[in-house]
This record gives C-alpha cells, sequence and structure tokens, in this order.
C-alpha cells in the first residue's frame, strides 16, 4: 500500500508542479488540485509563503479557504511574472506516512513594476488527504520558501543583477 500511495502522491505533485510551471488559473490550479470536501482534521485548504509580511502582499500571511486560496493565486500574479519554472522528478521527496510531498523547482521571476528579474529555487511543502479510501489525493495545504530577499530587492527595483542573482551559484566560502 505504501508503493502505491507514494506512486499517487507523486502524481499528484508533479501534476500540481507542472500546473504552476503551465500558468494554471487560480480556478484551474483550485479545482484540478485542491481539496473541495471539508476534512475534519484540517480547518480548510491554505497557501503559505514563509517570510515576513513587509516584504510582498503574498508573503507571510496564511490564506485559508478556497476564496484565500484563489485570492494568494491573484495578488502572486498581480505582483510577479514567472517563466522556466522546472521541477525535477528527482526533486520530489514523498512521505507516505504523512501524506506529504516536498519539492524543489527552479525559475525565473520578475516584479513586475521594476522588471527586475532572478533566477532562484523555490521549496514547496505540498500535504495531501485522500478524499476516500484508497481514492483522489488532494492538496489540502501548501507551504512555500522562495528568494523573498530577491523579491523585496526587486520590488523596490535594488537588485543588483551585475552580482548575478541565481540562487544556484556557487555561494561565497567564508573561513
Amino acid at each position: 500500500m505504501s508503493a502505491v500511495r507514494r506512486q499517487q502522491l507523486f502524481r499528484e505533485a508533479r501534476a500540481f508542479c507542472d500546473s504552476f510551471a503551465a500558468h494554471a488559473s487560480p480556478d484551474e490550479m483550485i479545482a484540478k488540485h485542491f481539496s473541495a470536501k471539508f476534512l475534519p482534521y484540517r480547518n480548510d485548504i491554505s497557501v503559505l509563503e514563509h517570510g515576513v509580511p513587509q516584504i510582498a502582499p503574498f508573503v507571510g500571511r496564511k490564506f485559508q479557504g478556497k476564496s484565500g486560496v484563489r485570492k494568494y493565486f491573484e495578488t502572486v500574479s498581480q505582483y510577479l511574472t514567472y517563466d522556466n519554472v522546472s521541477f525535477l522528478d528527482s526533486d520530489f521527496m514523498v512521505d507516505p506516512q504523512t501524506y506529504k510531498v516536498a519539492v524543489r523547482g527552479k525559475g525565473r521571476f520578475t516584479w513586475k513594476s521594476t522588471g527586475q528579474s532572478w533566477i532562484e529555487s523555490i521549496h514547496y511543502q505540498l500535504s495531501f488527504a485522500e478524499l476516500e479510501i484508497g481514492c483522489l489525493m488532494r492538496l489540502v495545504s501548501y507551504e512555500v520558501w522562495a528568494d523573498t530577499g530577491a523579491a523585496y530587492l526587486a520590488s523596490k527595483g535594488l537588485l543588483d543583477v551585475s552580482e548575478g542573482s541565481d540562487s544556484d551559484r556557487t555561494p561565497e566560502v567564508i573561513t
């Protein structure tokens, strides 16, 4: 059962990430991937992008329920565009015991008002629930960890792209 559940969780997580990368609409994301059914052990579906709320209107706030999740995706698209977002199969870590998937992706993000772009690694924790025993898995919680520092600098027009903002570049070694 664990191997089947692992495959099922991987498929659902991969489908969600592919929909995000393909710029699916908020309503399409919700309909295809989030649970519409109230789950007694969860408050409701939710999205949380970790960070300090002063960085951006979509950071550091929990968006809850169908309207909250829609608002999150709409708010992100109001401030950011993105392209070349990709997720390698090897970057998905599936835990069938807890119904959670951690995934790392990479993409190019642009702050709309300043036009400043950066390449970053994004990290998700996706929590799923079975709608019925052995049935479809659906997202109940979507958590995001991203380069909020680059987003903040880009929002202020202060991102120094000459220094390179690619989070996959070799970091400076300090001894």
